[in-house]
């Protein structure tokens, strides 16, 4: 969008975590980030494509194509 505007821009860190430990998972704990500049449900849905497992979120409306209908 060009240079500086003189007005704070807002955008999202988006955090995977995964830790398998409790459940003697063998894979090692891990911290993915990602970043973009809002929070449309796009974003987690293009960076999950094609994972396979479990995924747990909070009430995000945004969140809702993740989890299919319902």
């Amino acid at each position: 969008t060009g240079g500086k505007t003189g007005k704070a821009q807002t955008a999202r860190m988006w955090s995977y975590v995964r830790d398998e430990r409790p459940w003697c998972g063998q894979a090692p704990p891990c911290a993915w980030y990602r970043f973009s500049v809002d929070r449309k449900g796009a974003h987690p849905a293009a960076h999950l494509k094609g994972y396979t497992g479990i995924v747990h979120a909070d009430g995000f409306t945004g969140f809702n194509g993740l989890f299919g209908e319902g």
